[in-house]
């Protein structure tokens, strides 16, 4: 099979129109209609319903389109390996997974940092729950993922590369025992779990009174630096606000609780040069800050 018949197969599965697929590859109709032939030919199948036109994919043609762009994207990730391996340059994509929290507050200053050091390296980043980056790095879906907590999982590399205490905040005022307080608490909604997002233990001997529930984080450290209520937030979250007066520590926590920050990523494959000098760059600037 040639991937020149699977990419022209993509396009004009795209365009559903020769001619505007011809334009989109810069080669003739004529060529892209062969090219169609030959893999229906090779694959023993229909991959277009036609008539006067193409009118969409078949059952068969939706199935390799899925496949081909799987395809399609590893052989050309396995080009810039080859590539980067020879010329000894982190290029090509590199896909971070980690929650809100971390990603606001670190690395911005992260990939501002590694892109003049590695400016042929292109990101992709993605916010997801930390029960979701674990299996994203096992399905390959992320390569480098950013959590706080680690497992036992064999295939999995969990490196600590910061930690940050958890402090009760609000607007600037008179500062009050916990008992006294109103909390706003991020939460994980339509989901059954004794620990809120903040990871207050609810069910421990620590109960508080609840002004609102949000969503996120970053919305409650919004609405508690509008006075609506306090939050119990790490401060690297607030730090900023602090130092801007915007808001301040409003009471002493009832318990010592720090949010860790693990590098993880899978440990039974390849890792591309790419992805080996980002958890380095990011292992290395963590723990100096």
């Amino acid at each position: 099979m040639n991937i020149d018949w699977l990419e022209n197969f993509v396009v004009v599965s795209e365009t559903l129109n020769l001619q505007k697929a011809s334009e989109k590859l810069h080669i003739t109709p004529q060529a892209i209609s062969k090219s169609i032939s030959n893999l229906e030919k090779y694959l023993n199948t229909r991959l277009f319903d036609r008539g006067n036109s193409i009118k969409g994919l078949t059952l068969s043609g939706e199935i390799l389109l899925e496949k081909s762009i799987e395809i399609i994207e590893k052989i050309n990730n396995l080009k810039l390996e080859i590539n980067e391996t020879n010329n000894k340059v982190p290029l090509g994509k590199v896909k971070i997974g980690g929650d809100s929290m971390w990603q606001n507050y670190y690395l911005p200053d992260l990939i501002e940092k590694i892109n003049l050091e590695y400016p042929q390296i292109v990101f992709r980043i993605n916010t997801l729950l930390p029960e979701d980056i674990e299996k994203n790095i096992l399905s390959g879906n992320i390569d480098i993922g950013l959590i706080n907590y680690k497992t036992d999982n064999q295939k999995i590399e969990f490196i600590k590369v910061k930690s940050t205490p958890l402090v009760i905040v609000g607007k600037p005022q008179k500062k009050q025992s916990w008992k006294e307080l109103k909390f706003i608490i991020p939460s994980i909604f339509n989901k059954k779990s004794d620990l809120s997002l903040d990871g207050w233990e609810e069910k421990s001997n620590y109960e508080r009174i609840v002004v609102m529930e949000v969503e996120s984080v970053e919305t409650a450290s919004i609405m508690a630096s509008k006075g609506i209520g306090v939050a119990l937030l790490p401060l690297i979250s607030v730090e900023e606000k602090i130092k801007n007066k915007k808001m301040a520590i409003i009471s002493d926590t009832p318990f010592h609780k720090e949010e860790n920050l693990y590098i993880c990523y899978r440990n039974d494959i390849h890792l591309s040069i790419a992805i080996k000098k980002i958890i380095n760059f990011i292992n290395q600037l963590l723990k100096k800050s």
